[in-house]
């Protein structure tokens, strides 16, 4: 677009921003938030002026009605054009940015939804992006790995796929979910738990890795319990044995005094 000093009007170049062409700069400006309409004036006055040669702003525009508004989104410059030191003209190149505005607002509220899930979810779970950099992780994790300063460092600074619990069995190329029963045991950090993990990939529409969803829980209790529970079948397995073992000298011993006991 394009400002004719001289003229005082507003005049379309390419495109079709402006509703009528010439348009007269109060009636644009009429068209827009009354702050950002301000701001425009002030910016196109300090050009007239030769205060300055070019300015960038965001602005919002009703390309509708009062009481029909459309508002439309749009960042551009204006650019002085001057004769014999004299600003003449302002060129405007004008980008319409208003998808962009309304991506970025669902995007935003997807994060906050993702957000609430991910903080309060009551399974331990971290967030890494396509190179396996940690991006976030929420208080179940943090929890789970127990973290302080020198932790939270280590984690941070490690890829995923470099963790040495991981690193022999993962396949960076794979849309498949991971699952792995480890023994995350690091002697330098304390940290000796038995954890059972699902490493998701995250995909975009064309089937690219953007993100990954590590999803954890400390299993050492249940493994403990396990253990605990074969050790008491080796005890019971081995008292009946001997029981066995003592019933059958005990069988032999009758019988060779012509004594027999008949069982069940």
């Amino acid at each position: 677009d394009l400002y004719d000093v001289k003229g005082n009007a507003l005049h379309n170049l390419y495109g079709q921003m402006l509703p009528s062409d010439p348009m007269a700069p109060q009636d644009f400006i009429k068209s827009m938030p009354p702050e950002q309409g301000k701001h425009l004036h002030e910016m196109n006055t300090s050009l007239i002026m030769g205060q300055r040669q070019k300015f960038d702003m965001k602005l919002r525009f009703n390309e509708g009605t009062n009481k029909n508004p459309h508002w439309k989104d749009y960042y551009g410059n204006g650019i002085a054009e001057t004769e014999n030191g004299k600003t003449v003209s302002i060129v405007y190149t004008v980008k319409d940015i208003t998808q962009e505005i309304e991506e970025e607002k669902e995007n935003r509220v997807l994060w906050n939804k993702y957000k609430q899930v991910f903080e309060n979810n009551l399974v331990a779970m971290s967030f890494y992006d396509h190179n396996g950099k940690l991006i976030d992780l929420n208080k179940k994790m943090i929890e789970l790995c127990e973290f302080d300063g020198e932790r939270e460092r280590y984690f941070r600074s490690i890829m995923l796929f470099d963790i040495p619990t991981i690193k022999e069995n993962f396949d960076p190329q794979s849309r498949d979910s991971h699952y792995y029963c480890q023994h995350v045991h690091f002697g330098d950090l304390d940290l000796d738990k038995y954890v059972e993990s699902r490493i998701t990939p995250i995909c975009d529409e064309k089937g690219k890795i953007v993100y990954y969803v590590v999803s954890s829980r400390d299993i050492s209790s249940e493994r403990e319990m396990y253990l605990e529970q074969r050790r008491h079948s080796r005890e019971i397995n081995k008292t009946h044995e001997t029981i066995n073992e003592y019933e059958e000298k005990l069988r032999y011993l009758l019988e060779q005094s012509n004594i027999f006991i008949h069982g069940e």
